[in-house]
């Protein structure tokens, strides 16, 4: 039997061609590395909102205290004057 009829016998029972079968396989590789990066990339987005947010309540009460000092440190002066 020759190798060219045992291959295209072997390709029928499989419903698809070698060829066809390497780029499926390499598009669902593509696919599934997609989602990955995708679900890494919304994290990461996720984790810099969540430092944003943190970090502004942080400068906003640094901001308070700062400004409460300065009041306080203002009517001092008054007081002593």
């Amino acid at each position: 039997v020759p190798t060219g009829a045992l291959i295209l016998g072997l390709q029928r029972l499989m419903g698809e061609t070698f060829s066809e079968r390497r780029r499926r396989e390499r598009r669902e590789l593509y696919e599934l590395k997609l989602k990955e990066w995708s679900a890494r990339l919304h994290m990461t987005d996720e984790l810099i909102t969540s430092l944003d947010v943190g970090s502004q309540s942080e400068e906003t009460s640094k901001d308070m205290q700062r400004i409460q000092e300065l009041l306080g440190s203002n009517n001092s002066e008054e007081s002593s004057n």
